[in-house]
């Protein structure tokens, strides 16, 4: 079998291997790192070794996507369906605190410094060629199919790292200037900071007249002029789901498959709240998690768009990544959440009943819920007024734009808040719950619609 050891930072605790004949995987801990480590993952145990579909789904969620993918199977001459030599050839650069280095893959500790000159040069060259590829290697190895470029900033300077130089920061670029991606996910991501949620460090650079999101890696940290690793997984692996269940409707929203949900779901997700180390504090961040993202319009928020730190006092929810109001390019791209609240994925189209149906799924207070979303909404609403946000945004352009930003969550909130407020008591006569289930869809739409038109003396008994 082919192998390749596993590392913790600098210490060997484990060997994966894997044969390509019978298509089948292994993972061994050392038994060194069983004293005095922690599992990787709640699937990679110490006490059951792990199946080869388990180890599998772990590194297939480790893997890039899109154009990122196409560099490297290129670039190393392999198949996208060998995961394992995927892995061989990034495995010194993968989110979080392992490394998996094969003999041949062992490197020098190198830093290849970049002047912003020549990076602004590349960044204007990306459309015609891949911003991954320098010096002949392809530099991007984290999950995802943005395009996207790590970096090591470290005392001043910025480059690419190898062996002890792991990147401390990632790039990210918009697609078409007129989507404002860009400054979307800036916005997004202080808003939510704005509103007390913990979140990725970000900031708006300009290289070659235009707007670089710069997003400080968390699963990174720079101690006595050192890199150190956190070691995160995301939600796939937490549930041991392979990448492609990153959407609860795994093969899509077509017409004879939209009813297919095995992905990521809500349910599936606030089950893993028991497995972290306070779960009560976790399925509070869980809850928040999904209001901030229905508030902003975040309808990608799927199963690889939320991870966990992981050591050895437990387990916990990382920061919040990768937010986007998505609502403000729903002409161009679908906006159907990722993961659907009561089998309902238009966030326009959400019921009270959904929100109730949601709710009693998930073992949540709806009272509860409802609050959450209400002191989320008026602290991001608030986050638009900060100077900082409105004058870093007009350094870039953005003014107008963060003015529609504004109007769209208004919008969207004041709307959901209507909806989460429908059957309270001060709104009019509460309808036992049979009531409200023998309501029709149309029904609970017109009562939402109307008390949004401000009818206080509506009855739905």
């Amino acid at each position: 079998m082919n192998k390749l050891d596993v590392f913790f930072n600098n210490e060997l605790i484990a060997h994966v291997a894997y044969s390509a004949y019978e298509d089948k995987y292994e993972f061994l801990y050392k038994d060194s790192w069983k004293e005095s480590g922690f599992e990787l993952s709640p699937h990679l145990s110490f006490d059951k070794t792990a199946s080869s579909k388990t180890v599998k789904n772990f590194i297939e969620n480790l893997l890039p996507e899109g154009r990122a993918l196409d560099d490297i199977v290129r670039f190393n001459n392999l198949s996208k369906n060998n995961h394992f030599a995927i892995l061989g050839a990034i495995g010194s650069e993968t989110a979080g605190a392992i490394t998996f280095i094969s003999e041949q893959s062992k490197t020098e500790d190198v830093f290849r410094e970049v002047s912003l000159d020549e990076l602004g040069e590349r960044i204007k060259q990306r459309e015609f060629q891949s911003i991954a590829v320098w010096d002949g290697k392809v530099r991007v190895s984290i999950a995802g199919v943005q395009d996207k470029l790590p970096l090591v900033i470290i005392d001043g300077k910025i480059g690419f790292g190898e062996g002890k130089y792991a990147s401390t920061h990632i790039l990210k670029f918009g697609n078409k200037k007129d989507e404002n991606i860009v400054l979307n996910e800036y916005i997004s991501l202080k808003l939510l900071e704005s509103a007390g949620f913990k979140v990725a460090n970000s900031s708006l650079w300009n290289l070659a007249g235009e707007s670089v999101l710069v997003v400080e890696r968390f699963d990174r940290a720079i101690e006595d002029g050192s890199i150190k690793r956190t070691h995160i997984i995301d939600a796939c692996q937490m549930l041991d789901m392979p990448a492609s269940y990153k959407y609860e409707q795994n093969f899509g929203n077509g017409r004879d498959v939209k009813n297919i949900r095995e992905g990521v779901s809500f349910k599936k997700l606030f089950s893993l709240a028991d497995r972290c180390r306070v779960p009560v504090v976790a399925k509070k961040e869980l809850i928040a998690w999904v209001c901030g993202n229905l508030i902003l319009g975040n309808s990608d928020a799927h199963g690889k768009n939320i991870s966990f730190l992981v050591n050895r006092d437990g387990i916990e929810i990382a920061p919040v990544y990768d937010v986007t109001n998505i609502s403000l390019l729903r002409e161009r791209y679908d906006s159907s959440i990722a993961m659907s609240i009561n089998e309902e994925h238009n966030i326009e189209a959400l019921t009270n009943y959904d929100f109730e149906e949601f709710c009693s799924e998930n073992d949540i207070n709806m009272d509860f819920f409802a609050a959450t979303f209400e002191k989320i909404s008026k602290n991001i609403i608030k986050g638009f007024d900060s100077k900082a946000l409105i004058l870093e945004v007009k350094k870039f352009g953005g003014t107008n734009f963060l003015v529609q930003y504004k109007e769209d969550v208004l919008r969207r909130s004041d709307k959901l808040l209507s909806v989460l407020k429908l059957f309270d008591c001060d709104k009019g006569e509460l309808p036992d719950r049979d009531d409200i289930k023998a309501m029709s869809k149309t029904e609970r739409e017109d009562a939402v619609r109307a008390l949004a038109d401000g009818d206080s003396g509506l009855k739905l008994g």
